[in-house]
């Protein structure tokens, strides 16, 4: 994803943080398409996604009403609580200590 951004940047074009992770996610759909089935590629995917949504409404609060600390605990809550579903589904626990050592 980062890849698309930077060539948008070297090229003059404009592209957006959403048409890069659709990119980047057929790229990889189109060379290996039974990596849908991968939990990986479900959670990395659905993690990313989370923290650009994350990053959209920031940017409408304002960063600067935003500390270290707290963006912290934002983006360990969002991406733990964004992949939750897949987490769940595929049989695994959720531990509340787990948002404790992202934030740390």
């Amino acid at each position: 994803m980062y890849i698309f951004i930077c060539l948008s940047k070297l090229s003059g074009r404009r592209v957006g943080v959403f048409q890069a992770w659709g990119i980047a996610l057929t790229i990889i759909l189109l060379i290996r398409p039974f990596s849908v089935l991968s939990i990986g590629l479900q959670l990395s995917f659905l993690a990313s996604f989370c923290l650009i949504i994350l990053e959209m409404i920031l940017k409408r609060i304002g960063k600067k009403k935003i500390n270290g600390i707290t963006r912290s605990i934002l983006i360990a809550l969002s991406c733990s609580l964004g992949t939750f579903p897949i987490t769940r589904g595929f049989g695994f626990t959720f531990s509340e200590k787990s948002l404790l050592a992202n934030v740390l």
